[in-house]
């Protein structure tokens, strides 16, 4: 994986003057209001800085989700409840989408629910953990680099990630990414100077394709401020929005 991340971390400059596009401080708290048209459901989400870890000029850090609730409705890519960043020296963000930890995670559950289904275990923990630990079954990564001097209309680069084992197979394709400018974007929590971004994600997942359009809204010091989920026909289906965040 660190192969992979390296590729993403190319540039080498000094960190002052710079700002990062998520939360640095360990045990910080940020607090969204989730809302599911599809469902009609309405859930209050709260999410903590759990790792902040620097290796070198990089700082990597992660963001869990709290509540136990929340926790039984994972979103098909956000990491089973866990959302990463990666803050280069050169002062982009990466927000990591999919990756190596992503992939093994996924699989282990699909198993767990495949095996609950069948009242049976399809195979041994060892065997399975054996494969899952055989790299040549994974490819690719996805992130999105969050960059303060990203010019309006700029392209995202596409991303692919794949996981097969035996008949178990999950890809996932970003595409269509762009930055969509700075907005000023008010939100329960107050009013924020947000990087705009935008993508589609296909995912396909045991052979059933989904896909999304996703738009965001990232603001400096902070991290997600605000998030539109749409469906395969551009319909309005999920949005996500900052209540309260420590800064």
């Amino acid at each position: 994986m660190k192969k992979i991340f390296y590729v993403l971390a190319i540039s080498f400059f000094p960190l002052m003057g710079k700002a990062q596009f998520c939360n640095l401080n360990k045990n910080a708290t940020l607090v969204y209001v989730n809302s599911n048209r599809e469902t009609n459901e309405t859930r209050i989400d709260t999410v903590t800085v759990s790792n902040v870890n620097r290796k070198g000029d990089y700082t990597w850090v992660e963001q869990t989700l709290c509540n136990p609730a929340a926790q039984k409705q994972k979103s098909f890519y956000e990491g089973y409840n866990t959302v990463k960043f990666v803050y280069e020296p050169n002062g982009v963000t990466n927000r990591i989408l999919i990756d190596e930890k992503w992939g093994v995670e996924t699989m282990k559950n699909l198993k767990k629910e495949l095996d609950s289904y069948q009242n049976s275990a399809t195979k041994s923990n060892k065997d399975f953990d054996e494969q899952l630990a055989n790299a040549e079954h994974q490819k690719g990564a996805i992130a999105i680099p969050l960059k303060a001097d990203a010019a309006k209309g700029e392209k995202i680069p596409d991303g692919r990630y794949s996981l097969k084992m035996d008949y178990m197979k999950v890809s996932f394709d970003l595409s269509n990414g762009k930055y969509e400018g700075f907005e000023k974007v008010t939100v329960p929590a107050g009013t924020f100077d947000c990087l705009k971004v935008s993508y589609k994600i296909k995912a396909n997942v045991l052979y059933l394709p989904q896909t999304q359009y996703i738009t965001q809204w990232y603001a400096q010091g902070i991290g997600l401020v605000k998030e539109e989920i749409a469906n395969k026909k551009k319909e309005l289906t999920q949005t996500r929005l900052l209540v309260a965040a420590d800064k």
